[in-house]
């Protein structure tokens, strides 16, 4: 390589490291942000015209096919793993612009559905997701809300040339995710058809023993497979009725209005039950993996034990935040910091317990009670008494970036001193909402000398009579 190449070599992974700091920032800024720069660019008295010419090209090149009439169908999966698999699988037709994929990104048998149709109905389950999640999955929450509206755009940019083709097994995630795409398609007039991959596969194989809960489970081959069967029989079997469309149209209107925030499916029919449906079954599969000796096991292996051997695809979020319950209801011992599936570990509670984490015949304080003595205790500026109402290894969130402010009661007495005796902080409490081992406060915080209040949330997460966790926000 001479001088001139090592030149042109190095100007070219500048560029690829401009691009790659470019495409990083652009993810960072949210929907208003990006309008804000899109404008001032088309507005720049040099570039405008260039800008607004390139942006409308960028938009048509992602999400038109270059020519609309050769896209023959649209493909849309239940799942990330599906949307992977079918991809790979039509790679040769999505080169050549003859077939799409796009995935739907959340496990709907778990969490609220009502309203999601709207924006506000979605934030709201987003938000019941991520309390479910944790403070540290915010990127999760950002590809959930950023498949969300990639789907709910899909239904104006399809022509009815196209056949939309939804990919949907017997299970309650893919069946309510069946009825919501066909609420958001009601519109279109074209040809829709669904197909349960594992169905065919198993009538493709003949073998009864080999039974797939999910289309997630299925190879790239065996979903080609599945497809090429589809075709050969003209996908007439495979195609909805107008009338069976309103139907499910229906039937999503009815899971949208409900309360639910957990679901099941069976003999054709969704149904809601109790959030805390699984809890007897987590229970069981605890006392198996931990043995007649009562031993101490990762979280993470009692949900993969329960996943296993459940006769139904299951959420392992949902396993979790249902096994961190049990934990705070007593029913669970544990060691570690009850959250991520591997940050800890659970064993049955004794019997006959009084609780986790306090003497036998000891009432422990509710959460409520907990709350509420840290907040006497921080007006009235006891550092060591407020300190006592957190676990040793408490920690401390900022629940709009994740990051973590304090860890352990020594950086809170280092963090909270100067508030006592400098600021002389005083918190008013607003409002107040308990759902079981959870307090979320709304508060006015203001200092000595100062008339300003500063608006802040806080949601105190208990255990075992002491505060472990606590997620801020401030205004």
């Amino acid at each position: 390589m001479d001088e001139n190449d090592e030149k042109v070599a190095a100007q070219q992974a500048e560029k690829l490291k401009h691009a790659a700091a470019v495409r990083q920032m652009a993810e960072d800024l949210n929907e208003a942000q990006l309008r804000d720069v899109l404008t001032k660019l088309m507005l720049h008295r040099e570039a405008g015209r260039e800008w607004m010419e390139f942006c409308r090209s960028a938009v048509e090149k992602e999400w038109r096919p270059a020519d609309p009439e050769g896209m023959e169908y649209l493909h849309i999966a239940p799942d990330v793993s599906t949307g992977g698999s079918l991809k790979q699988a039509f790679r040769t037709e999505i080169e050549r612009e003859q077939q799409r994929v796009a995935a739907w990104r959340d496990h709907l048998a778990c969490g609220p559905l009502t309203g999601v149709e709207q924006r506000e109905g979605w934030l709201r389950r987003l938000a019941w997701l991520g309390q479910m999640h944790g403070s540290d999955d915010l990127d999760g929450m950002r590809d959930l809300d950023k498949g969300y509206r990639e789907i709910t755009e899909l239904p104006g940019r399809v022509s009815a040339d196209t056949g939309i083709v939804i990919w949907a097994a017997g299970n309650a995630a893919e069946q309510i995710a069946l009825r919501w795409l066909l609420f958001l398609f009601r519109e279109f007039t074209g040809s829709v058809y669904v197909i349960d991959a594992p169905a065919v596969t198993a009538g493709l194989t003949g073998r009864s023993d080999a039974v797939f809960l999910k289309s997630g489970e299925l190879s790239a081959d065996k979903l080609r497979s599945v497809w090429e069967r589809a075709v050969q029989t003209g996908l007439a079997e495979y195609a909805l009725t107008g009338q069976r469309r309103r139907q499910m149209e229906s039937e999503w209107e009815v899971l949208s209005a409900g309360k639910h925030t957990l679901h099941r499916y069976g003999e054709g029919r969704i149904v809601g039950v109790p959030e805390d449906y699984y809890d007897a079954y987590l229970l069981e599969t605890a006392k198996k993996v931990c043995g007649r000796r009562g031993e101490y096991r990762k979280a993470a292996r009692v949900i993969g034990e329960a996943l296993g051997q459940s006769e139904e695809p299951l959420d392992d979020s949902f396993l979790n935040h249902r096994l961190s319950s049990l934990v705070y209801a007593g029913r669970l011992e544990f060691k570690g910091v009850p959250r991520q599936m591997r940050m800890y570990e659970v064993r049955p509670a004794a019997s006959g317990s009084a609780g986790i984490g306090r003497a036998a015949g000891s009432r422990e304080k509710s959460a409520e009670e907990l709350a509420q003595r840290q907040l006497d205790r921080y007006n009235a500026h006891d550092l060591e008494g407020f300190l006592d109402v957190y676990a040793e290894d408490a920690r401390l969130y900022n629940l709009l970036d994740g990051s973590l402010i304090a860890e352990g009661r020594d950086a809170m007495r280092e963090r909270y001193r100067r508030r006592f005796e400098v600021d002389k902080v005083h918190a008013e409490l607003v409002n107040r909402m308990v759902i079981g081992s959870r307090v979320i406060d709304h508060e006015q915080v203001t200092q000595a000398g100062s008339d300003r209040a500063t608006q802040a949330a806080a949601i105190y997460e208990t255990a075992g009579g002491l505060i472990r966790e606590v997620w801020f926000v401030y205004e």
